[in-house]
């Protein structure tokens, strides 16, 4: 297996009982998920040689629209109104500042930034419920990969944030040079994950929102620095 960041040859560092998974998300969400695991016989976590990135495979494990429109008004998911990377995220962007959030879910951050700093905002939401209320809060936004944006929008943007979205990417490095290609010369790009050091919330090794079909890379400090 080869690593989605380098391409460099990647090797086994764990693995997670299917039907354990399959049971945990039926319990605690009420989702089946059993299609996704259709002719996988082991479900294996590999990791990127180069940068401690880790990650599922294959990409027919990644979660499609209904799995998302299931799980997108549970608190415990990215469609919260408010996240503490928000906080943080919203002390660095300077006044004025054109920016593009992507993944930006109903738009709280861009709402926020538009408001307060007078920010010039731009969203990219793939969920249809969530872009219906982009569109009634009134923040510009598209249906658009970064893939597809960034063919009409280089170095566009003076900040590119992604909270809570690069663990869901498969093709990190087509989706990454898309997002770096969005931004102007000396632009700020943000990045917010759950933090994998090795496992969510210190060892919990099977968090079942952690694995497929919902979290397909896992990152900690190491590798986002790498």
């Amino acid at each position: 297996m080869y690593s989605p960041v380098t391409g460099s040859k990647s090797r086994v560092v764990d693995s997670f009982d299917i039907p354990a998974t399959i049971a945990g998300y039926k319990k605690d969400f009420g989702i089946d998920i059993s299609k996704y695991f259709k002719d996988i016989k082991e479900l294996l976590l590999y990791e990127c040689p180069d940068t401690k990135m880790r990650f599922f495979y294959p990409a027919v494990l990644a979660g499609d629209g209904d799995f998302y429109a299931s799980l997108e008004d549970d608190e415990n998911t990215y469609y919260r109104e408010w996240k503490w990377e928000y906080d943080e995220a919203f002390k660095i962007v300077v006044q004025g500042s054109r920016v593009l959030d992507i993944g930006c879910g109903r738009g709280a951050f861009l709402a926020k930034i538009k408001n307060e700093k007078g920010c010039d905002v731009f969203g990219l939401e793939l969920n249809p419920s969530a872009y219906k209320t982009l569109q009634q809060r009134g923040i510009p936004a598209s249906m658009q990969s970064i893939q597809e944006h960034s063919k009409t929008n280089t170095e566009q943007y003076d900040v590119v944030a992604l909270f809570q979205v690069l663990e869901h990417i498969n093709d990190v490095k087509d989706f990454m040079t898309a997002t770096v290609s969005c931004l102007k010369k000396k632009g700020l790009l943000i990045i917010g994950v759950p933090n994998n050091a090795p496992y969510l919330f210190g060892n919990n090794k099977y968090e079942w929102l952690n694995l497929p079909p919902h979290h397909m890379g896992w990152w900690n400090r190491e590798s986002l620095t790498n």
